[in-house]
């Protein structure tokens, strides 16, 4: 059988716990920004795809009718992204159209700016905050 020693408690110190909080403030600080660069990137995917599903529309109605829609034709469900992270606007002029991903809220900070599509698929980016490639914006 042991004994304890009179005066002392089991548990923790307070120097124990400040290093346990200096470490986990530390994980979180590196944490953090990686999180919010994923969640960015997570809102910019959902904002192309939102765009290739209204240039897919756009296609199905021109072969049924001959013609693109004007955009006041368009369902206003289209010109929506997922979260509303981007507000979706078309420019259709005879056979071509030009579609603009903007970014909101949060989003605004994104480096990619406006992602634009083109009827022809080339795919544009525009307000860009820093060097930023078509390629990285639209790839990753």
């Amino acid at each position: 059988m042991t004994r304890r020693r009179p005066g002392r408690v089991g548990g923790f110190s307070l120097i124990e716990l400040l290093m346990a909080l200096v470490i986990a403030g530390v994980l979180a600080a590196i944490a953090l920004p990686s999180y919010s660069g994923y969640v960015t990137r997570a809102r910019r995917v959902s904002g192309r795809s939102s765009l290739v599903q209204l240039a897919h529309w756009l296609e199905r109605v021109a072969t049924t009718t001959g013609r693109y829609p004007a955009p006041s034709e368009i369902p206003p469900a289209l010109l929506r992204s997922e979260g509303a992270h981007y507000l979706l606007t078309a420019l259709v002029l005879d056979d071509k159209f030009t579609l603009d991903a903007i970014p909101q809220g949060g989003q605004s900070a994104d480096r990619c700016g406006t992602l634009s599509l083109l009827q022809s698929g080339e795919r544009k980016i525009s307000n860009v905050t820093s060097d930023t490639s078509v390629d990285a914006c639209w790839n990753r």
